[in-house]
């Protein structure tokens, strides 16, 4: 099985802009306070496909702030960088969604079961 079949739940396309601010980082090579403007693949209640200009550090933790177009709220998600591949518009990533008290991950997983 792929890294890109591994997502458990249901995938939802979304082909939006999107902005994450990556406000904490397992990894020193990441800026804190840094907001990266990327575009979703697909999302799902376990986890987001995106497409951006450049990799991210397998394996980093993150604290997200996701903002999707047409939804009137901020959602606070910690990820973990699952995988990398460059393709001929940028690089898709694969994130792995984590659950935690501090997060909108129910709220996220009401959006997409």
């Amino acid at each position: 099985m792929t890294d890109v079949n591994r997502r458990a739940g249901v995938r939802h396309t979304r082909k939006e802009v999107i902005h994450i601010e990556i406000s904490a980082a397992s990894h020193d090579q990441l800026d804190i306070g840094e907001v990266v403007s990327c575009a979703t693949q697909d999302v799902s209640g376990a986890g987001l496909q995106i497409i951006m200009d450049r990799e991210l550090p397998e394996g980093a933790i993150l604290d997200l702030c996701v903002e999707l177009e047409g939804i009137p709220r901020k959602f606070f998600l910690t990820a973990e960088v699952r995988w990398n591949r460059a393709e001929d518009d940028g690089v898709k990533i694969g994130f792995l969604l984590f659950d935690g008290e501090q997060t909108d991950i129910e709220t996220w997983r009401g959006i997409f079961p």
